[in-house]
């Protein structure tokens, strides 16, 4: 349980909380017990210390400021990606979500580069330059957003990787008529005409049903309700290909017909 903080005798009105953390005696010293005291059962429940700040008595921290940043960009506040609530929680868990922005130096950053090197990635190997410049990118809007606010006028230089080009073949002018030619049938060849034009992923292609597929004027319009950020938007075709899409949805195939 929390205490009072005391000082040649007298109570200084700081409230200590402690835990110990994988083997490491933390304290926290925030500005009421409440504070103090759900600082510990965080730690009691999840056995990691708490990133949205709690326990600390300065109000401006990287926790406050990833719960303020998460709400308020624009580019965050709708947005429902997993990825980026993990990347969030690194970033501050990392840094600490009670150290102030300034805590974040260009020397840091590197230190953090180097913390995500020695992460595995998901098929085991070293995460590449594409991936650390997503979690780097955090960091950087989390202090632009914290001067911002007002909190710091720090300024870290931010060390971007260099990333390795993927390995995309791209069609050129009259690549995709051999293809067409190849494919022979022609809901096949509908279904590569749409991705080749819509640059759609696949789990959006494969689920696509006739209300999605909205014909007007002069274009028809692939409307998709989910995508992988949660984000709706839309893609014009051409108004023949909406109209045969739409036919092969209509008649149970469109995707189908790819896979077989």
């Amino acid at each position: 349980m929390s205490y009072g903080e005391r000082r040649g005798g007298k109570l200084t009105g700081v409230w200590i909380g402690e835990r110990v953390v994988n083997g490491t005696k933390r304290r926290c010293r925030a500005n009421t017990k409440k504070d103090a005291d759900a600082w510990e059962t965080y730690i009691d429940r999840f056995g990691v210390l708490p990133t949205d700040g709690t326990g600390s008595s300065n109000p401006n921290t990287l926790g406050a400021l990833k719960v303020r940043a998460r709400s308020e960009r624009a580019d965050w506040k709708a947005s429902r990606d997993p990825s980026l609530d993990q990347r969030l929680e690194e970033v501050v868990s990392f840094f600490g979500p009670t150290s102030a922005p300034e805590k974040v130096t260009s020397t840091r950053a590197l230190d953090f580069v180097k913390h995500l090197e020695n992460r595995k990635g998901r098929s085991g190997g070293p995460l590449s330059g594409k991936t650390i410049n997503r979690y780097l990118a955090v960091v950087s809007a989390l202090m632009d957003h914290a001067r911002f606010l007002g909190w710091t006028k720090n300024t870290p230089a931010i060390p971007w990787q260099n990333e390795t080009k993927g390995r995309l073949l791209y069609f050129k002018d009259g690549q995709d008529q051999p293809v067409l030619e190849a494919l022979g049938a022609r809901p096949l060849q509908v279904c590569f005409e749409i991705l080749a034009a819509s640059a759609m992923r696949p789990t959006e292609f494969f689920t696509l049903t006739p209300d999605q597929i909205d014909i007007r004027n002069d274009w028809a319009w692939i409307r998709l309700w989910k995508t992988k950020n949660d984000d709706a938007r839309s893609i014009p075709v051409d108004i023949e290909l909406g109209r045969e899409l739409r036919a092969l949805l209509e008649a149970g195939e469109g995707g189908c017909a790819c896979r077989g």
